[in-house]
């Protein structure tokens, strides 16, 4: 069988393009080449109809496998069904059911009023960042030149973890992707906690609810160059700080890193 990947090397294009040239090729050299050509188009076809036949068998068997799973379980169902109704209980697990389900539906409009309640307070305090650790501001970028609603965050190592001021801090900026402020450390298991966890100083890119009105993102960008330079000031035994982003923050760690090499 013929090479995928041979149908578009070198050579393979080297032909293509000298058909094209009428000086390099005779009438009869010509058309050996475009008969070659055929042939190896003739080759690609044939694996890709082996594929597809091959696919279809698999797609025949799994859903011949699946159809035969689900008429197994309904015959055990209506076997089930006529011995219950034979023995008289049928009633009773219809009654157990209705009482089963209606509880799990409090159980759940309960659980969306307490979910409705903690966002509605949520929002009552601003937005805070729902992250796990203590934290201390130390740059509100709405007091910048080109002011924003980015803020830098001091990451308060909890009880029992010990930083150290002269390894390499982190600056993690936090991803703006719907998830509210403080997604990037709202659990220990996090680039935050390992951080802490190895003694790294860690510092935190948030941000409040709204924007500045007329902020643009490269202001924001801006913003996270001045939050880079501070933790470098407040760190100028240990060597750079190490920035990095998640999801909506990856690509602004690349817009910070590339205005600001």
């Amino acid at each position: 069988m013929t090479n995928v990947f041979d149908l578009f090397g070198p050579k393979h294009d080297e032909i293509l393009n000298s058909l094209t040239d009428s000086t390099a090729w005779s009438p009869s050299e010509r058309l050996k080449a475009f008969t070659g050509q055929f042939g190896v188009f003739s080759s690609m076809n044939e694996m890709i109809l082996r594929g597809a036949s091959k696919h279809l068998e698999n797609i025949a068997e799994t859903h011949n496998a699946r159809t035969q799973r689900s008429l197994d379980a309904l015959t055990k169902a209506a076997e089930a069904f006529t011995a219950r109704q034979a023995a008289g209980s049928l009633m009773d697990d219809w009654r157990a059911y209705a009482e089963d389900s209606g509880q799990r539906t409090l159980m759940t409009l309960d659980t969306l009023r307490e979910r409705g309640d903690i966002f509605l307070e949520h929002e009552a305090a601003g937005c805070p960042p729902v992250l796990v650790y203590d934290y201390e501001l130390i740059v509100d970028g709405a007091e910048l030149s080109r002011p924003c609603n980015y803020q830098l965050l001091r990451i308060v190592p909890p009880k029992g973890v010990e930083v150290e001021d002269w390894k390499r801090p982190y600056v993690i900026i936090d991803p703006r992707a719907g998830h509210g402020p403080g997604i990037g450390g709202f659990k220990e298991d996090s680039q935050v906690g390992v951080a802490l966890r190895d003694g790294h100083p860690v510092y935190f890119v948030s941000f409040t609810k709204d924007p500045v009105p007329g902020q643009t993102l490269a202001d924001v960008t801006r913003a996270e160059a001045e939050f880079v330079r501070e933790v470098m000031r407040r760190h100028p035994k240990s060597s750079k700080p190490v920035v990095l982003g998640n999801c909506q923050g990856g690509w602004a760690t690349l817009l910070l890193a590339a205005t600001n090499p």
